[in-house]
């Protein structure tokens, strides 16, 4: 009997039609339990390919990688895909592969190519398995101060939580996000990223947590439970109507070589929130943020940066840190517990 289509892991496989890999389609397609779409390698043009056709896994021939190419698996990887990379060259040295979700096989010539294409099915089929595609989790139980108790929704809705972060951060924030419950303030988040990704990264987090995830496209309630994603390429900012909060789309001009600046973000909760925010700086290079950050703990909000030894680069809470911006700082890990101590708090 035959494997259901909704069953089957879908996957993309992109290669010069000119000169395909002999022999990979039809190993692919050979595997009950693979759905196989494949595509016309267009050069310059292979991260929108694999970010514009989400699979659970991308299949990539190209018979030599270099810099430009690897940066834009990584950069695919980095908003939630899952790469298998085959190339007759090796990885570039200077970008060692750190992603569970980025996988290489260097094709050898002469070479075994029958147990190379069988290596690339196994390692498909492996990737498949690390990449979540189906399903939404349940909120993580978390451990919470004896005797205190989160507001209930109404008074959620009046607090925000406000993030930024760009080199690690797409990792860091994933990992955070996870060990939140959803009953939670409305979160805004700035991570560095360029249009498109930010979009992918966006359906990745709604897919795997149980927060309501999506990029900003423009003005939107900031509800309890949600988490709004500033888009590649447009400033995120914050509006207050009454007690409820706002989402709003700048213009697209950059802000210390950042757009979304994540100083225009904290700068606009500052103004909207006050003392009803939290701030979280995490891992990034650079300064972007640090000046917002000391403008929300002005405001009176509550801010935290990412301590250096759970940084992938500690530059952007450091700088906030020097600057008086950073109330507390802590682990990646300790984030969740001091959050939900501060929301335990009675707010403004």
């Amino acid at each position: 009997m035959s494997m259901p289509h909704s069953d089957r892991l879908r996957i993309v496989l992109i290669e010069p039609a000119a000169h395909p890999l002999p022999g990979l389609a039809p190993a692919l397609l050979a595997e009950p339990r693979l759905e196989l779409t494949p595509l016309d390698l267009q050069p310059g043009r292979l991260a929108e390919q694999l970010l514009e056709r989400p699979a659970g896994v991308a299949v990539v021939y190209l018979p030599i990688c270099g810099e430009l190419e690897a940066a834009e698996i990584e950069r695919a990887v980095g908003a939630g895909g899952a790469v298998l990379l085959l190339s007759i060259s090796e990885w570039p040295a200077s970008r060692p592969v750190q992603s569970g979700r980025l996988e290489h096989i260097q094709l050898r010539v002469p070479g075994n190519r029958q147990a190379e294409l069988q290596a690339a099915v196994e390692a498909v089929l492996r990737l498949g398995g690390r990449a979540r595609v189906h399903g939404r989790p349940s909120a993580p139980a978390m451990a919470r101060p004896a005797g205190t108790m989160l507001p209930g929704e109404a008074a959620l809705a009046r607090r925000l939580i406000a993030v930024g972060a760009s080199t690690g951060g797409t990792e860091a924030m994933a990992k955070l996000f996870r060990l939140l419950p959803v009953q939670l303030p409305g979160i805004v988040v700035v991570q560095h990223m360029p249009p498109v990704f930010t979009r992918m990264y966006a359906e990745r987090l709604d897919e795997e947590l149980p927060f309501s995830v999506r990029e900003v496209s423009g003005e939107a309630l900031i509800e309890p439970g949600s988490i709004h994603i500033a888009p590649g390429g447009r400033h995120l900012l914050v509006e207050r109507r009454k007690d409820r909060f706002y989402t709003r789309l700048g213009d697209t001009e950059k802000v210390g070589g950042h757009c979304p600046s994540v100083d225009v973000l904290f700068r606009s909760v500052a103004a909207a929130a006050g003392p009803s925010a939290i701030g979280l700086l995490l891992t990034g290079m650079g300064a972007d943020g640090a000046a917002g950050l000391v403008e929300m703990r002005q405001a009176g909000a509550y801010t935290i940066g990412q301590s250096e030894r759970s940084c992938v680069v500690y530059g952007m809470p450091c700088k906030a840190y020097e600057l008086g911006g950073v109330e507390q700082q802590a682990d990646l890990e300790d984030m969740p517990q001091l959050l939900l101590d501060r929301l335990a708090k009675p707010g403004p």
